[in-house]
């Protein structure tokens, strides 16, 4: 048995083109679905357990649900399993919706925070209070 631990595109080590003018796709949870099951090919690893931690959760589940041949069991830490959806809901309408404890999202989805935040005490200052506000609204 071996262990292999990839990051996802754009994590640790990765490429991380930017969107634009890369296509934002290359971003996706097909697209990482995808790079496990060719990851496992170049391993030669016919069936695989999947493990994800927070985003790569979602990556687990889908994965097991478009390759269902390859995953044989998953787990995944701090990401509770949602059913694919084939309607699209924005990240506001989750915010404001059932999953309230994403707002932190809305500051790192625009330009104002890589616009204003650039010495490394206010990056310190940014992620001592989102982890504070999400501690205390756990």
């Amino acid at each position: 048995m071996r262990v292999v631990v990839p990051d996802m595109m754009g994590y640790g080590r990765t490429d991380a083109p930017r969107s634009p003018p890369a296509d934002l796709r290359l971003y996706s949870i097909k697209r990482a679905a995808d790079d496990i099951s060719e990851l496992a090919k170049q391993l030669e690893a016919p069936q695989i357990i999947l493990g994800g931690h927070d985003w790569g959760g979602f990556v687990v589940y889908r994965t097991a649900q478009w390759y269902p041949e390859l995953v044989t069991h998953v787990f995944s830490v701090c990401t509770p399993y949602a059913a694919p959806s084939k309607q699209f809901i924005s990240l506001t309408d989750m915010v404001n919706g059932p999953l309230p404890q994403f707002g932190y999202q809305m500051q790192l989805a625009g330009s104002n925070l890589e616009a204003n935040v650039k010495s490394y005490n206010q990056v310190r200052n940014f992620f001592e209070g989102s982890i504070r506000r999400k501690i205390r609204a756990g």
